[in-house]
C-alpha cells in the first residue's frame, strides 16, 4: 500500500506524457519498486511469523483461557499461514496494477476463483485449520498468478 500512490502517479504521468518528461519508463520502474518493497515486507512478516508463531499464539490466546497443545495447534495454524502472506503482495500489486488500467474484471475473476478453491477445499472436507490455511495459500497464489496474467506477458517482463 505505500508503493500504491506512486503508481498511479507515474501511471499517470505517463498518460499525460505527450512531450518531454518521465514517458513510459516511469511506471515500469515505479512497479519494480514497490514488487521489492511489497516482496521484501511479506519475507520479513513470513520469517517472523514462521519463527515467532508460537510466542504470537501464546501472547494472543494464553494467560490460561486455552490449553498448551491448543495454543501449539493455533501456532501451527500461524506458520502455514505465513506463506500465504507472499502471493498476497503480489495479488495487492497486481490488482492495483489491474485498477489503474482499468481492468478490474480481471482481479474479480482472480478473486472469485480463489474463493471457489476455498469452497471446494471445504466440499472436499479439508476444513481441519492446518489444511484450511494451506487451501486459502492455494487460493491466494492462483489468484496472484491469475492477475499478473491478466497483465499480459509484456507488461510482466517490463
Amino acid at each position: 500500500a505505500l508503493a500504491f500512490p506512486a503508481i498511479a502517479q507515474a501511471h499517470a504521468q505517463t498518460a499525460d506524457a505527450a512531450g518531454p518528461g518521465p514517458g513510459p519508463d516511469a511506471l515500469a520502474t515505479a512497479v519494480r519498486s514497490a514488487l521489492v518493497l511489497a516482496w521484501t515486507l511479506a519475507c520479513a512478516a513470513a520469517a517472523a511469523l514462521l519463527v515467532g508463531a508460537p510466542v504470537i499464539a501464546a501472547l494472543l490466546f494464553g494467560w490460561g483461557r486455552m490449553q498448551t497443545p491448543a495454543l501449539g495447534q493455533i501456532a501451527d495454524w500461524g506458520r502455514a499461514g505465513a506463506w500465504g502472506l507472499l502471493p498476497q503482495a503480489l495479488l495487492a500489486l497486481a490488482v492495483t496494477l489491474l485498477a489503474t488500467l482499468g481492468r478490474m474484471r480481471f482481479a474479480v475473476l482472480a478473486y472469485a476463483l480463489a474463493l471457489a478453491l476455498l469452497l471446494l477445499a471445504g466440499a472436499l472436507g479439508l476444513t481441519a485449520g492446518q489444511e484450511l490455511m494451506w487451501a486459502l495459500n492455494a487460493g491466494f497464489t492462483l489468484a496472484a498468478w491469475l492477475a499478473w496474467s491478466a497483465l499480459g506477458a509484456r507488461a510482466v517482463r517490463r
